[in-house]
């Protein structure tokens, strides 16, 4: 939970949006994570928001956004501020 937090909350903050998921250019697999979140949130009959989103999100989403296919594109310029003393590759590997 830490880990997501940390990172979700660094994204909607550098970003300006909480769902920053939705406009940062994710791979595939990724966009299906948040796909398949969204999708179990409608179906719970609960209100489509960030926070619901993020929560349904596995660790998986959350390990990948740490791999090197993202270090140009949301490690260098957002995640690193969520783990200041960390390298790209510290937190997982990919």
């Amino acid at each position: 939970m830490l880990l997501r937090n940390a990172k979700h909350s660094t994204m909607s903050t550098d970003t300006g949006d909480p769902f920053w998921f939705d406009r940062l250019g994710l791979r595939p697999p990724e966009l299906d994570s948040v796909n398949a979140a969204r999708a179990k949130v409608s179906r719970n009959g609960h209100a489509l928001t960030a926070s619901r989103i993020v929560c349904e999100l596995h660790l998986g989403f959350w390990a990948a956004l740490a791999g090197r296919h993202y270090a140009a594109s949301l490690w260098v310029p957002y995640l690193h501020k969520a783990f200041p003393n960390q390298r790209l590759g510290q937190l997982f590997s990919n």
